[in-house]
């Protein structure tokens, strides 16, 4: 666990740096567009927010995090620096099994780190574009991202608790696994920490679905009931 923290420490660390030195970036050029409100200078605002983030600084001027003592109550109100927990369930997409195979034999490790939804290895920054690492950018505290490579058990899956070859018919389990593992952990408030859960499934079921249709249609509708 000590390894862990260690490493999720010096991520946040870097990310403050990044955060700190694009709003200082940004805040200069707002100066200069609020002595100019014609509609021309709103159109430059709007291209260099457009530059800024095609080259990787994904951040624009705004405030988005709510004050500490009116978090929202209703997702009408939430803002990207209010979430707290970010969780992914899923196939081997959720995994990202193969997201780093440089060789056959890799495609079936699991990169979790590099998950599309949950991936926190480097920072956005650093141009892995993952959404736990877009989301960094607004909450550097937010919790639950996975790093480095292993399966669902493993010390830096996080609360990515996605299945190779899982299907519908899984993600019950998945969702009681999920739930256990924030109610276990002292840093997460199941009731009152805002979270973001990932789901991306029916891959598998597809592809089983040419050889038993009828099988494929019973376990999605007892999964949609569950």
């Amino acid at each position: 666990m000590s390894i862990h923290m260690n490493v999720k420490d010096w991520t946040i660390k870097l990310d403050h740096i990044a955060v700190s030195l694009l709003h200082a970036k940004l805040n200069e050029k707002m100066r200069v567009f609020e002595r100019n409100s014609t509609a021309f200078s709103t159109f430059w605002f709007i291209f260099y927010c457009l530059v800024m983030s095609a080259t990787g600084n994904f951040l624009c001027p705004g405030n988005y995090t709510s004050p500490p003592n009116s978090l929202p109550t209703n997702v009408h109100s939430l803002k990207p620096g209010d979430i707290k927990i970010l969780a992914g369930m899923g196939d081997s997409l959720t995994t990202g099994t193969g997201a780093r195979a440089t060789k056959f034999e890799d495609n079936m490790i699991e990169y979790r780190g590099r998950s599309f939804s949950t991936g926190g290895d480097a920072t956005y920054i650093s141009r892995v574009t993952t959404f736990a690492n877009i989301l960094k950018l607004f909450n550097p505290h937010v919790d639950g991202f996975s790093m480095g490579l292993g399966s669902s058990n493993s010390m830096l899956a996080g609360l990515n608790v996605g299945q190779l070859g899982a299907s519908a018919k899984d993600m019950p389990a998945q969702a009681h696994l999920l739930v256990e593992k924030i109610k276990n952990n002292v840093w997460m408030n199941i009731r009152k920490d805002w979270k973001i859960v990932t789901m991306l499934v029916g891959t598998n079921d597809l592809c089983k679905f040419c050889e038993d249709k009828v099988g494929v249609l019973i376990c999605r509708n007892a999964s949609v009931r569950a």
